[in-house]
């Protein structure tokens, strides 16, 4: 005798009612994920960096972090050019 396992009625809605549950409450959930990070970008003074070397975290002002960035990014292309010739 091979016995096999199957779902009951009530197991089966079940799933079908978590499936269709599923899609609208993560369309939710993404939309206000991005409205949440959309504000807190937008209205943020500072950030919150860490220094790889030493793994040391702390908070740098919005600006400064920009400029640091746009100056990192000048030097990675100076490299560039040097390592091309």
């Amino acid at each position: 005798m091979v016995l096999k396992r199957i779902n009951s009625n009530a197991e089966i809605w079940f799933i079908v009612i978590a499936f269709i549950l599923l899609l609208p409450t993560l369309g939710w959930s993404l939309i206000l994920y991005a409205l949440y990070f959309g504000i807190k970008s937008i209205f943020a003074k500072t950030y919150l960096v860490q220094n790889v070397a030493t793994g040391e975290k702390f908070k740098v002002d919005k600006q400064e972090f920009k400029q640091y960035k746009k100056n990192f990014k000048k030097k990675e292309k100076q490299v560039r050019k040097i390592s091309d010739l």
